[in-house]
């Protein structure tokens, strides 16, 4: 997995507007667009994590980070103790044309976000037993206790 153009494009947007020339500058040997795979490919972890690139973003070192330093900055952002305050909340209405490409693709975009925990507690009313964490999740998610 790897993160998306659009959050590369806006990571690296973000750290010139806080380093100016000097992001810039430790990349003038290299081709952009290769560093800006590798973040992707590397950070790729973090694309359901966006959370932790935002505290990243927000505890940034004085010096221009490398990717190491970064992604350590990512990996030492506080875990979220529940499960909604790592729930995708748009900030606004999807445009028509870009719901249009998502139904293109087999997403919906009104879909339940909490479908995964309905079909798991379906799972355990019909006599199967999947893994208990597994059931814990979802009734956290679903604020069953």
């Amino acid at each position: 997995m790897s993160l998306s153009t659009t959050v590369i494009d806006r990571l690296f947007a973000a750290l010139f507007n806080i380093y100016g020339s000097q992001w810039l500058q430790q990349w003038k040997d290299n081709d952009i667009g290769e560093v800006k795979v590798l973040w992707s490919d590397q950070l790729g972890f973090f694309a359901n994590h966006l959370d932790s690139i935002a505290w990243a973003l927000d505890h940034l070192p004085e010096r221009v980070p490398n990717l190491v330093t970064f992604k350590k900055l990512c990996l030492d952002a506080p875990l979220h103790s529940s499960v909604e305050a790592l729930e995708w909340k748009p900030t606004s209405p999807i445009p028509p044309a870009i719901a249009e490409n998502l139904k293109k693709f087999g997403q919906e975009t009104n879909k339940d976000p909490k479908a995964w925990a309905k079909r798991i507690l379906n799972r355990v009313a019909i006599g199967e037993k999947p893994s208990n964490i597994s059931v814990r999740f979802a009734k956290e998610a679903l604020n069953i206790k």
